[in-house]
Parts: C-alpha cells; sequence; structure tokens
C-alpha cells in the first residue's frame, strides 16, 4: 500500500490489526516456555517476545507504509530534531505489561498507533491471551471484538450514575495516592468500586464502559499509551494531564515520558478535585 494512505487511517486499520494479531501469536509461543529476560538501561525487563513480536510489527508496517518513520520501546529513538518534523509516524509497544508476562497472569497487551503530529488518529491494542481487540480510528468511532468467534462491536464509554463511581487502576503502583484519590471521592458521598489491571488493559475497560475512570499517578512513557488513548478517545472519552489538557506525543524529552493523567468517560464530572495532594 502506498504512504499516501497514511493521510486516511480508516484505510489501514484492517491491516494493522491482522499485524498486531500476528504479533500476538508469536508472543504466545514464548508464554509459559522457557525464555531469556534481561533488564534494560531503565531496569525494565524485556524478552525474547519483546524482540520477536517487535519485528513482526516492524516488518508489517514497513510494507503497509515503507516510507513511514516509528518509535518503539524495543528500537533506538530518534533525536527530536529529527522526530519534530515528521507530519506521520507509528508508535509502537510491542509487549506491553512485560512484567505481567513473565509473571503470567495474562495481563499484557500489543499496541499500535499512528500519530498524525502530536496526537493519536489510529489505535489499536490486542490482548493475545483475552483474545481481544479494540481499535479506534479519529472521526470513525472505537471498537472491540471479544475472542475468536465474537462479533465487532461498537463501543462508547459510561456516563456516571447514582453517584457510583467504577475505577481501575495499576496492581502495585502510587497504591497511596490511588487510595487517597477513592477516599476524597467517598468524602464526596461517592461509592467507589476498585479493580485492578495491568497494561492497556485498563484504557479499554474505560473505553468500552465497563469501568468510569483509570487514574495514572505514575510513570508511563508515550508507546504505553497512544494507541489505547486514540481507543478511548474515539469511545468518547479523554485522556488529560492532571491540569485538564489533552496528553500529547513526539515530545522533546528523548525518554518520552508521558506526565500523570487521568482516563475517563463522563465528561460531566470534574474528577481533578478529587486527586490526592502532592
Amino acid at each position: 500500500m502506498s504512504d499516501t494512505a497514511i493521510a486516511n487511517p480508516a484505510s489501514l486499520v484492517e491491516r494493522v490489526i491482522d499485524i498486531s494479531l500476528e504479533a500476538g501469536r508469536e508472543i504466545l509461543r514464548y508464554y509459559g516456555s522457557d525464555y531469556r529476560v534481561r533488564n534494560k538501561s531503565n531496569n525494565t525487563p524485556v524478552t525474547e517476545a519483546d524482540i520477536a513480536a517487535n519485528e513482526i510489527i516492524l516488518a508489517g508496517l514497513q510494507e503497509l507504509t515503507p516510507n513511514t518513520p516509528f518509535v518503539s520501546e524495543e528500537s533506538s529513538i530518534p533525536h527530536h530534531n529529527e522526530r519534530s518534523k515528521w507530519q506521520y509516524y507509528w508508535l509502537i509497544d510491542p509487549l506491553d505489561g512485560t512484567k505481567s508476562f513473565v509473571q503470567g497472569d495474562g495481563e499484557f497487551t500489543v499496541n499500535i498507533a499512528l500519530i498524525e503530529f502530536d496526537a493519536p488518529v489510529l489505535g489499536v491494542v490486542h490482548s493475545p491471551v483475552e483474545k481481544s481487540i479494540y481499535w479506534g480510528v479519529a472521526g470513525h468511532g472505537a471498537w472491540r471484538k471479544l475472542g475468536d468467534k465474537g462479533q465487532r462491536e461498537k463501543i462508547f464509554v459510561a456516563t456516571v450514575a447514582d453517584n457510583r463511581v467504577s475505577i481501575i487502576a495499576p496492581r502495585t503502583r502510587t497504591v497511596g495516592r490511588v487510595q487517597q484519590f477513592i477516599s476524597n471521592l467517598e468524602s464526596a458521598n461517592f461509592s467507589c468500586k476498585l479493580a485492578h489491571s495491568s497494561s492497556s488493559i485498563k484504557f479499554c475497560r474505560v473505553a468500552e464502559g465497563a469501568r468510569d475512570i483509570f487514574p495514572n499517578l505514575g510513570t508511563t512513557s508515550e508507546w504505553d499509551t497512544a494507541a489505547a488513548q486514540c481507543v478511548v478517545e474515539c469511545a468518547g472519552g479523554a485522556v488529560t494531564d492532571l491540569a485538564g489538557n489533552r496528553v500529547r506525543y513526539n515530545k522533546a524529552d528523548p525518554k518520552l515520558h508521558n506526565p500523570q493523567f487521568l482516563v475517563t468517560g463522563a465528561s460531566d464530572l470534574d474528577w481533578r478535585r478529587f486527586l490526592p495532594d502532592d
């Protein structure tokens, strides 16, 4: 396919879905077997599955749009002087949730996003163990397919009803601050239900209306969030920093760190007023 199609992300999404599924099948070949794990310079783990999935994704995207650049967690990051000239680029996490992969809890995903300037316009999130796939294209909505035989369904975020709030959060990071956020909601007479998960699955739970909010009060990188942010936004939700600004991409930061952020469905509630004090 010609790179001229990059300006019409809807024409690319089916092939990107196929690429993510292929990467997921490769990841499952390693899952539960013997494989090597090493720590990267930032003390995060990387496995043979990460590398193999990365190779599949890059080969597929190179065939799809051979002249479109990319940024991947498992590849070197071009300097911002180069990246700042890009109108479109692919942003990839071939195995989001490597710790979950190593621990064997199944909560890991394949994330592929297309960025236009500083915003995601196409996002695909695939959970190989769940056999689920979520995708969104700007201007075309968000969708999911659950299981091998599931039907494609359009998804929408939920709104808070009767002061009942359903929250999803990471399993271990920033537990204290998330608990303070919940306490602040409860002090305002909200009844809160908390679930935990890893990787971009948390975003998808908000996008499909199963959860109202995901407060991320820890450290993430751009490849962790871009694909899932597109799904949430296309489902009617928002991903904003703690000042209420939309999370943006292709930052000058050489490590591509995100700010802390909120993933929300309901737009009629000011979630920021319940945030814990620093």
